[in-house]
């Protein structure tokens, strides 16, 4: 007959004897687990001081990356430690447990195939510094910013505020848009008729005053370039110009570029096609 008296005796039983060892691992673990995310932060991988703004900034992902990925991996290994550890305070052996494991393994042992071959790779992207958090990347024809990365899969997520997951052993080819720097290709047109040489030192004009804007002047990393005329059609004439810019200001800088341009023509009276 059920005793509810008996069942509180023999937990309180439990938890004095086998329970109290199996939660003296678990607090351990806590408390290791803490102690491991207290430690390990970013700043104790940036091991070189530069006066260099763009390779601080490199240093300063690349720091948190490497940071984030050990964490996660530690606290990986530090629970399945744990969780073997409380099994066998709690009376199986460890010699059943490796038989259980072993049996486990075969059966998921093709599906396993694909999971070494992700932490594989994740190694050689972080290893090769491939990409770091916080860059802007494009993998397997998805773009977005790299939110985070471990061993099995890397994270972006999209303009939209979309989060994929993408297993590192599907990445053949990432193209990184902000590696180190970046550089705004402009292309403007003006109308067949309008005079290309002054159209060209209003375009220069515009990229000159950005570099001493206090707003801009820091994302620019050198003077416009002006390449000259890229393309002639029936209607229009495209003159190209460079603007070399920190990785994350690229987007910014092309859309004052391009509106600080579209003033600059209205003022010179200079036309565009859709102006004719």
């Amino acid at each position: 007959m059920f005793s509810f008296d008996q069942l509180v005796n023999n937990t309180a039983d439990w938890l004095r004897t086998t329970g109290e060892g199996a939660g003296r691992w678990i607090l351990l673990g806590i408390i290791i687990s803490f102690i491991l995310r207290s430690v390990v932060r970013p700043r104790f991988f940036q091991l070189r001081k530069s006066k260099d703004l763009l390779e601080v900034k490199e240093q300063g992902k690349r720091a948190n990356t490497i940071s984030a990925v050990i964490r996660g991996t530690g606290n990986l290994i530090l629970w399945l430690i744990i969780f073997f550890l409380v099994l066998k305070e709690i009376g199986m052996g460890i010699s059943s447990i490796v038989a259980g494991v072993s049996i486990v393994g075969i059966a998921i042992g093709l599906g396993a195939q694909s999971l070494v071959k992700d932490m594989i790779a994740g190694f050689f992207i972080i290893f090769e510094n491939h990409f770091n958090i916080g860059d802007v990347v494009r993998i397997v024809n998805v773009s977005g910013r790299v939110e985070e990365i471990n061993l099995r899969t890397t994270i972006l997520r999209d303009l939209d505020g979309a989060v994929h997951i993408i297993p590192n052993g599907q990445i053949t080819v990432v193209t990184n848009k902000t590696k180190q720097w970046a550089q705004v290709v402009l292309d403007t047109p003006i109308a067949l008729s309008e005079d290309i040489d002054q159209a060209m030192q209003v375009i220069q004009k515009v990229g000159e005053d950005l570099m001493t804007n206090k707003l801009f002047q820091s994302a620019l990393l050198s003077p416009p370039k002006m390449l000259g005329v890229h393309e002639v059609s029936k209607t229009q004439v495209t003159i190209r110009s460079l603007v070399k810019t920190l990785p994350e200001k690229r987007w910014s800088v092309e859309r004052v570029m391009r509106k600080k341009i579209k003033q600059a023509f209205d003022k010179a009276g200079i036309k565009t096609v859709m102006d004719i």
